[in-house]
């Protein structure tokens, strides 16, 4: 029987699935892209324990980061203003682009290749956990919103078996955010009823916003959903 083992120096440590890494800000004028330059040490690395970065979306001037089993926030450039004695502005900060990460949740998160199972709203961030079979909402502060089991529809996905590419949608004209999460069809969630209203019958795979219409893709077939 033979053995092989693998020196450390030989393991590509810069490749990490839990590390965010960031680039140079970018000034007016200048002459080389700092958006595109990437120093080895500009990076910060999140808590292994919840599995790899599946997905990261800004909502709110708040930089949003999924793992398999956790949801977090990014702090970019954080910065704190205090007004002295004589009224002058003082700036506290580390300094750092990347400085903290906080965790919005240790149990819902995003699995990995699925960047259709997120959308958000003007006021409202939409996305399904494919472990515990959750549509989750945020709305910004520090906890998450399980909307299927807060409005009662955990039966009707639990006894429908989950898509492979889950597809969430929002409906600007309608004030619909539309689900594609099981085989058996789309639920709609209304932001202005704040309840789930209907079922469609059609699975969409993809789906894109044109000229405020809400476009689907499923089959080969182009679905337009916002109709005078």
């Amino acid at each position: 029987m033979t053995y092989s083992a693998t020196k450390y120096t030989e393991i590509d440590t810069s490749n990490c699935d839990t590390r965010v890494h960031h680039s140079q800000p970018k000034t007016n004028g200048e002459h080389i892209d700092n958006w595109l330059n990437f120093r080895p040490l500009d990076f910060l690395d999140v808590d292994s324990r919840f599995g790899s970065i599946t997905n990261m979306r800004l909502f709110k001037d708040t930089m949003l980061y999924w793992q398999n089993n956790a949801t977090g926030i990014l702090s970019i450039n954080e910065r704190t203003v205090l007004n002295d004695l004589s009224d002058n502005q003082i700036i506290l900060g580390t300094g750092d682009v990347l400085s903290r990460y906080d965790y919005v949740s240790t149990v819902y998160g995003m699995l990995q290749n699925q960047y259709e199972a997120e959308v958000q709203s003007n006021n409202t961030q939409y996305f399904w956990d494919g472990n515990n079979k959750e549509i989750l909402s945020y709305a910004g502060g520090t906890e998450l919103s399980p909307l299927t089991k807060i409005k009662n529809v955990r039966s009707y996905i639990n006894n429908n078996e989950s898509v492979q590419h889950p597809s969430l949608s929002y409906d600007n004209k309608f004030n619909e955010m539309i689900a594609s999460v099981v085989n058996d069809g789309s639920i709609v969630y209304n932001e202005q009823t704040q309840c789930f209203t209907s079922v469609y019958s059609f699975d969409p795979t993809y789906r894109a916003v044109v000229d405020d219409r809400l476009y689907y893709n499923n089959n080969n077939d182009i679905y337009r959903m916002s109709i005078e």
